[in-house]
């Protein structure tokens, strides 16, 4: 186990005994890119269930060849491939929505993943809501739509407590609503070692105070937000916040004598996230020599492990903070969006949070500096947090099994008049 960071092993929970495999069907993040949030929740989601019952899975994402090829999964595309995409959920023992925040206010959106949910309902399927923030849904087509998935599912699990109050104004007095943390806190690592050689092969040496910032790009017009976050930036906004990370950076790299490692979470446009690192690293004078731009994607449990290495971690992305957070490391955090918000405060981080539009440089620095000063004190306060959600998880991860693994019986009785 990396001795900075820790997260629920492997073996804590023994499988079930089960006369065949559960067939799971995931569907709901970002699958199709390279985001390493999504594709944490993916891999977390997949280590959680085999922790306790023996499964194997099918993605439904836009792009199958790309889960096929690095997960060696089964895959299929809804548009291209629906034939093959009723088949797998009509064998299934249950259908999972995952993602960040899978339901939001688009109309053709919705109406694919109600229309998976009374596919699922047809076949006796379960519908599991496993771990996921909840926007606000302002549309009325939307809200009737999430209304209808919510009462047709088995488990809604939220990963924060707003989200748990909207999808139960959603399900209605009866919903099987709770409190499930984000999957992505029990993601397996890589191990230290491999970060190390990683971080080596970027010029990155630890034997210093190192400080792990993860930006995002905010460039992306409103077909792209829509999807990936709930408010526009204004261009003043945006270049008051990159300022702002200047100057983080310059004072870390003079006054508080530590390298900065600019890492990214995703590579691809319009959400690039070494565009706003480059423009960064292009203001910096001298200190830019104790600055290092990784151009590198890592994976999700490479990542995770990287990211406990720091002494502290600044994060735009959430899974930055999530991944850190899980590691027990300090975290900054920037909040672009409602979820970042909802998840400092369950591990009671929220005076080490601004939003975007309030962040300055004069108090990241200020809240720099208190968190490597005590930074054995503020990961052990993370820590105690973090092993809260764990139980809370493990409880939440023991029902879904029961509900997966009554799906057999379910099919065997009469069907409802």
């Amino acid at each position: 186990m990396p001795s900075r960071g820790g997260y629920l092993h492997h073996r804590l929970e023994t499988p079930r005994p089960t006369d065949r495999p559960r067939k799971i069907c995931i569907a709901g993040s970002w699958f199709e890119s390279s985001n390493v949030g999504d594709n944490a929740l993916l891999l977390s989601i997949i280590d959680s269930l085999n922790r306790v019952m023996r499964c194997t899975f099918t993605v439904f994402t836009a792009n199958p060849s790309r889960v096929r090829s690095i997960y060696s999964l089964p895959a299929y595309a809804p548009k291209r491939q629906p034939v093959s995409l009723f088949n797998a959920l009509r064998s299934a023992d249950a259908l999972v929505f995952s993602g960040g925040a899978p339901f939001y206010d688009e109309l053709e959106h919705m109406v694919y993943f109600a229309l998976l949910t009374l596919v699922a309902r047809a076949y006796r399927v379960p519908v599991i809501v496993f771990g996921v923030h909840m926007r606000q849904l302002k549309r009325r087509s939307c809200r009737s739509l999430g209304r209808l998935i919510c009462r047709n599912a088995a488990f809604i699990g939220a990963r924060d407590r707003e989200s748990v109050e909207r999808f139960k104004d959603l399900a209605g007095s009866n919903a099987p609503v709770e409190f499930l943390p984000d999957p992505a806190l029990s993601l397996t690592p890589a191990s230290e070692e491999t970060a190390r050689q990683l971080l080596r092969s970027e010029g990155v040496d630890c034997s210093s105070p190192t400080v792990g910032i993860c930006l995002r790009d905010f460039r992306a017009g409103p077909a792209f937000r829509i999807h990936h976050y709930d408010q526009h930036f204004q261009h003043a906004q945006v270049e008051q916040y990159l300022e702002s990370i200047r100057q983080l950076v310059h004072a870390l790299t003079t006054t508080l004598n530590a390298n900065v490692v600019l890492l990214p979470m995703h590579t691809v446009p319009p959400d690039d996230d070494r565009v706003p690192a480059e423009k960064i690293a292009s203001r910096l004078g001298k200190e830019r020599e104790r600055v290092t731009l990784v151009r590198t994607q890592f994976a999700p449990r490479e990542m995770k492990a990287i990211l406990g290495m720091m002494d502290l971690v600044v994060g735009v992305r959430l899974h930055s903070i999530i991944l850190a957070t899980s590691m027990n490391v300090p975290t900054i955090s920037i909040g672009y969006s409602s979820k970042i918000l909802a998840f400092v405060k369950l591990v009671g981080r929220e005076e080490e949070c601004r939003r975007l539009q309030d962040v300055r440089g004069e108090w990241l620095i200020e809240r720099a500096q208190i968190n490597l000063k005590h930074k054995q004190r503020v990961s052990n306060e993370i820590r105690n947090h973090r092993n809260e959600l764990d139980q809370v998880y493990r409880d939440g991860l023991s029902r879904i099994a029961g509900i997966i693994e009554g799906t057999e019986s379910r099919r065997q009785a009469p069907e409802d008049s």
